[in-house]
């Protein structure tokens, strides 16, 4: 694509990288990493992939770059199924507050299981995820002095915050 569009691409200073998480719904669980994510839009929690998305914009040239799959924390570890083998005798709580104070509880028990910790240690955030992608947007010589990071809130509130951007100062961005 870059070869293609020279001529309609803006330089690095005026062009962005935008990244965003977006949910790919599903009826059945039959997919690989489908899992329940928590849709802000409507306050619901959703049968979805999870995909943190990167794209490109300079002037008239637009297009996807790259994406990566986000799994929920307690999916990566199998968490539940660690609780279980160490805590058989407890109920994993269901509400967000409860299960949040018991995961609290019981993380330091789970990271002394060396099995557990070495799935630990392959989680990575939305965060790591988008910078993930940005580097790989580096790597593959897209210029770009700017990145968009939408703002969606998730902490119950109706109202969404404005997108975020981020300005990129860096002498190893192509400037084409």
């Amino acid at each position: 694509m870059q070869e293609q569009t020279p001529l309609h691409r803006l330089t690095a200073a005026g062009s962005s990288l935008i990244l965003d998480d977006t949910l790919c719904e599903h009826v059945g669980s039959l997919f690989e990493y489908v899992d329940r994510h928590y849709n802000h839009g409507n306050h619901t929690y959703l049968l979805a992939h999870n995909l943190v998305t990167s794209h490109y914009l300079s002037g008239a040239v637009r297009f996807p770059v790259d994406f990566e799959v986000y799994r929920r924390y307690e999916e990566v570890p199998e968490w539940e199924t660690c609780v279980a083998k160490h805590f058989p005798d407890e109920t994993i709580p269901k509400k967000d507050k409860a299960r949040s104070a018991f995961h609290k509880r019981v993380a330091p028990f789970l990271l002394q299981d060396p099995e557990f910790v070495k799935q630990h240690k392959l989680f990575c955030t939305k965060i790591e995820i988008a910078q993930l992608l940005i580097d790989q947007a580096i790597e593959r010589g897209l210029g770009f002095s700017t990145v968009l990071v939408d703002g969606d809130r998730t902490d119950g509130k109706t109202q969404p915050s404005p997108s975020t951007s981020l300005h990129i100062a860096s002498p190893s961005l192509p400037t084409k």
